[in-house]
Formats: structure tokens, sequence, C-alpha cells
């Protein structure tokens, strides 16, 4: 789980799910399994945020080859604190920004989302 400020938030993987990649829901269980569902379904108590496998694979394959661009055009810089962040809680104004983020990608059941 990350810890931003007090609130732990889970990260589940799926498979190939569709339109829940870098979405918040919540999980329930279903046939003993953990089943990613819209917030108001959700029996831990926490936020999950979904990582579809499967696009994340095409994102990374994207990105990498963007970077693999940047590195033969000589362009390519390195942070080394980005590799090795500190560890801890995310806390202050990075915290806003993930609270932000994650209540934007918020699925919720489509009668919430009408009222």
């Amino acid at each position: 789980m990350l810890q931003i400020e007090d609130a732990p938030v889970g990260v589940t993987f799926l498979w190939t799910t569709k339109n829940v990649h870098l979405r918040v829901g919540g999980v329930r269980q279903k046939d003993g399994h953990g089943v990613f569902v819209p917030m108001e379904l959700d029996e831990t108590g926490h936020r999950w945020l979904a990582v579809v496998v499967e696009e994340l694979w095409w994102n990374l394959d994207a990105y990498l080859a963007q970077i693999e661009a940047r590195v033969k055009a000589g362009t390519a810089l390195i942070n080394i604190d980005a590799i090795w962040p500190k560890k801890g809680p995310i806390s202050g104004t990075a915290a806003e920004e993930w609270l932000a983020f994650l209540d934007s990608r918020a699925l919720r059941t489509s009668r919430s989302q009408d009222g």
C-alpha cells in the first residue's frame, strides 16, 4: 500500500480489464478472489488504484522507446533523486497532487454518477 499522508491507498494489478487503468475504486471478495469495483461497493475501507498490466506494458514500451530515442540523440538526463527517492509517507505538495489525482480517477457506479 502507498501511504499518502495518513491514508493508505492500495495498488491492485489486473490483467486485461477494460476502462479501469489508473482508476480508483474499491475491492470486494467474489469466489475467493479480490475484484476491483466502484468505490461504493468496496469492502476493505481503502481506496485502490487499478493498474491494468496489458496497458501498463504498452505505456512502458512507448515510454522506453522515447527514452531510447533521447539516449541515441544524446539529450537524455538522469536525475539521481528520481531513481532513489526518499522513503516514507508521501506528504506536502506531493500528497496534495496524489490525492487530487486519485479523486479525479474515482470509479463510481453509474447510479452515483447521475446524482
